[in-house]
């Protein structure tokens, strides 16, 4: 969708962000705006990345939701999901989850083990009994399938990982920093804000190539649906043509 692209030109799609297709839903509600990060407590770039994630995050206005989605393609990251998600049901999400990074980059505890994660809960006022059975539990297991489909639905190869809208991704390496990043994220957002508000950039270039197909196409409004999808093959998609048009 070429009027989907970045305000700035600094950006481009294919290079410095992926467009999801078909777009994914979301879980926030329809006047928001999701920003999902995929992440896994293990990886060295997602702690590095974090704090400054958590200060884009409280700078964000009220139509942007920010949600994380831990990633879940190996035993050893499952485990961390579940913790992940144990964490958030124990109304300990907040206060624990710097100290996941901090408990494995800085003090070399990799929390790969149950009962290392069981004992680290514990120094957070979570009885042994009251893990187990939220750790086990069927709310944490339904967490961990819907972030499986939602890994398998964006098609993550790598962490960290932001996803905006369940409609495009991006991430550092495509971008060049984590600086560059966040500011990708922010342009997606504006644009994405813009076009819910009804707002449009008729500057760009590709809102021009857009306002160039719609007159040519109001030329031909008295001919058949028919005759100008013949008129027009392999120049404009026919759904796109009459999208067009309306």
């Amino acid at each position: 969708d070429s009027s989907e692209a970045p305000t700035t030109g600094r950006f481009e799609m294919g290079t410095h962000y992926t467009r999801l297709s078909p777009t994914q839903p979301t879980s926030s509600n329809p006047d928001q705006i999701e920003v999902a990060e995929v992440f896994w407590y293990g990886c060295p770039h997602c702690f590095e990345f974090d704090p400054m994630l958590e200060q884009w995050r409280t700078q964000q206005p009220g139509y942007v939701n920010f949600v994380r989605v831990p990633a879940v393609w190996n035993p050893v990251l499952q485990l961390h999901a579940r913790a992940f998600y144990t964490a958030e049901l124990l109304g300990k999400g907040a206060e624990m989850h710097g100290e996941f990074f901090r408990e494995i980059h800085e003090r070399n505890n990799r929390l790969d083990s149950e009962a290392a994660l069981q004992e680290f809960f514990g120094r957070f006022g979570v009885a042994a009994d009251a893990f187990k059975m939220q750790f086990d539990s069927f709310a944490v297991q339904e967490k961990l399938q819907r972030a499986d489909e939602l890994n398998r639905r964006y098609r993550i190869e790598s962490v960290p990982t932001i996803v905006v809208n369940g409609k495009y991704t991006t991430d550092a390496p495509q971008v060049g920093s984590y600086e560059a990043l966040l500011t990708r994220v922010d342009e997606l957002l504006r644009r994405q804000h813009l076009r819910a508000s009804g707002q449009r950039h008729e500057s760009e270039p590709e809102e021009q190539l857009v306002r160039s197909h719609r007159l040519f196409l109001r030329q031909l409004t008295g001919l058949s649906f028919a005759r100008i999808s013949r008129v027009v093959p392999g120049r404009i998609p026919v759904t796109y043509a009459t999208s067009l048009l309306r």
